[in-house]
């Protein structure tokens, strides 16, 4: 039940007209209901007075329809991103993904230990997935890909380098294409990209990683 002192409603009643008067009231008493009448324009005068509180973040929407309108945003962050791979090659994974790329091998759900890896991207609480996948899946290359973040440009040149020397050792877990260091990388050109380069790990999934 929500309370509304004396002095609120004297401020609220004070020098408006009643329409006015009624719809403050009520966003008092119904907080949901004032998003309503801004999308009718009701409450274009009323936003000094009572602005809408919401415990979760909020952002502006693009739609020109509601673009006056607080969306509540719940969503905090990506918990993990989910690869596929040939059932064939489904126990290289901890070899590239494990020891080329530095992740945290995590312990998965006992009934999937043979069809699933899990890794740990630091402390950071986010994961890579590794599946089994469909032949369907791997037809083409595609330009779908996951963006890593590394630390510093220092980290990140040298992680292109153990990446592009595992390209060019070869062997089963190698990656099947790699940025070379020193060269353009294979992403689109323009000043307002990041630093950063691209791979395609062993089942052909491409990789970005960036500052």
């Amino acid at each position: 039940m929500t309370f509304i002192s004396p002095l609120a409603i004297d401020s609220i009643l004070f020098g408006v007209r009643l329409s006015e008067t009624l719809a403050r009231l009520c966003c008092l008493l119904l907080p949901a209901a004032c998003d309503v009448m801004l999308l009718s324009g009701a409450r274009s005068t009323l936003t000094p007075h009572l602005p809408l509180h919401h415990d979760a973040h909020t952002v502006t929407t693009s739609n020109p329809k509601t673009a006056s309108r607080k969306v509540i945003t719940m969503i905090s962050g990506i918990h993990h991103v989910n690869l596929v791979v040939p059932h064939s090659t489904f126990p290289l994974a901890r070899e590239f993904y494990g020891d080329t790329l530095g992740l945290t091998p995590r312990a998965v759900p006992h009934l999937q230990r043979d069809t699933l890896a899990w890794f740990d991207l630091g402390t950071s609480g986010q994961q890579v997935h590794i599946a089994i996948g469909k032949p369907a899946d791997f037809t083409h290359a595609s330009s779908r890909h996951p963006c890593f973040r590394v630390g510093s440009v220092e980290d990140l040149m040298a992680l292109r380098q153990r990446i592009w020397e595992h390209h060019e050792r070869g062997g089963e877990a190698a990656p099947k294409e790699a940025d070379k260091p020193g060269e353009k990388n294979s992403g689109a050109e323009g000043v307002e990209y990041p630093t950063r380069f691209f791979a395609r790990d062993f089942a052909g999934n491409r990789l970005e990683f960036s500052v």
